[in-house]
């Protein structure tokens, strides 16, 4: 995997989000959010001219924090 400057988005009300005009590859994503533990999926592939979905459910820290 090359390494690519990373990239921040915020989920929407729902849940979902969205990275725009990825070039094709295999990237590292990492998901956190405040009183759950943090998850990273190594290897999502991005093709061209397909939306790839990742569906990840968080878990409850048991730290109380990320």
């Amino acid at each position: 995997m090359a390494r690519a400057k990373p990239r921040t988005v915020t989920t929407e009300s729902n849940g979902s989000y969205k990275f725009s005009l990825l070039p094709p590859g295999s990237y590292s994503v990492k998901i956190s959010a405040s009183g759950f533990q943090t998850v990273t999926v190594a290897s999502v592939t991005v093709n061209v001219t397909e939306t790839a979905v990742l569906n990840q459910a968080l878990e409850i820290s048991r730290s109380g924090g990320n």
